[in-house]
């Protein structure tokens, strides 16, 4: 039994003419006596008995008249909100945000003027390291991932769209001989622990560092942290210095100190998906963040 058909059962039913009922539906009545017939033909069960002055219910047909317009009803309901999920009016973004990140103002202004206007499209938000955030979007437990360009540089089945820019900074802890010194270029930092991700989080970040301190004329002596969250630790408590952005968490700590002289370079904040994302919600998303201010 489909859509049509139990419109069609219902007009009769309610009518109890095929005539009468076969205009209200714009068929002929012949049309509408075929269909009636395939319905209790698939049913298996008669639903109408028919004389040449009236038309009778049968008792099987007066349960589906009191009960489907219930299921007509729901039945509707579910493809008015299948359509708004397609047109991506309602729905979920799965939205993985960087480990110890504070995104951008505008971004936020954005995020939040697209939930008012969107009402029936949730966010569900959580954080993750660098390579944890690809993993989950690879296997397609995150809809968006916000992290830096040039970590997801290489993945030609990513697409991406530039929210900010990443500077980079240097930070060590408050109580570190270092703090009250003038650093103005990383060779001051040659005998000084520099702390990073894991190269296994992001092989990008440790690359950097290097080629960072190569051009300034000296192998750093690296300690890798197993995340960001344990690098901002071992930077707070002295273990050394550590190489973050502008937008790090670790820079509102007031243990920690930035090296404020110091430019280490610049790229981006990026939010990236999967080309082949089926979800309509991230498009919509990603359109609205496209639009000026």
């Amino acid at each position: 039994m489909n859509s049509l058909q139990i419109k069609y059962f219902l007009t009769a039913a309610r009518c109890l003419n095929f005539t009468e009922a076969a205009a209200q539906l714009y068929i002929s009545q012949p049309a509408l006596s075929q269909q009636i017939s395939a319905l209790e033909k698939e049913l298996n069960m008669q639903l109408f008995v028919r004389s040449k002055k009236k038309v009778y219910l049968t008792p099987a047909a007066v349960v589906l008249l009191d009960e489907l317009p219930d299921y007509e009803r729901l039945y509707e309901d579910i493809l008015t909100r299948a359509r708004l999920a397609n047109e991506g009016n309602s729905g979920i973004i799965r939205l993985g945000v960087l480990q110890g990140q504070c995104l951008e103002k505008e971004l936020l202004e954005k995020y939040f003027n697209f939930r008012r206007e969107h009402p029936n499209i949730a966010f569900d938000i959580s954080s993750y390291s660098f390579g944890k955030l690809k993993e989950k979007l690879d296997e397609k437990r995150l809809d968006m991932i916000y992290t830096t360009s040039f970590d997801i540089q290489d993945r030609q089945d990513y697409l991406c769209e530039v929210t900010g820019k990443n500077v980079g900074i240097a930070i060590i802890s408050r109580y570190h001989p270092l703090s009250n010194e003038k650093i103005t270029d990383l060779s001051q930092l040659k005998n000084e622990t520099i702390i990073s991700v894991q190269s296994i989080e992001s092989e990008e970040v440790s690359r950097m560092i290097r080629e960072d301190c190569k051009r300034a004329g000296f192998i750093p002596n690296l300690r890798e942290a197993v995340s960001l969250d344990e690098e901002y630790l071992l930077v707070e408590m002295g273990v050394g210095i550590g190489i973050c952005n502008q937008n790090s968490i670790a820079c509102c700590n007031p243990n920690i100190k930035i090296l404020e002289n110091l430019k280490i370079g610049e790229n981006r904040f990026v939010l990236s998906w999967k080309k082949e994302n089926p979800n309509p919600a991230v498009a919509l998303f990603v359109n609205y963040l496209r639009q000026d201010p």
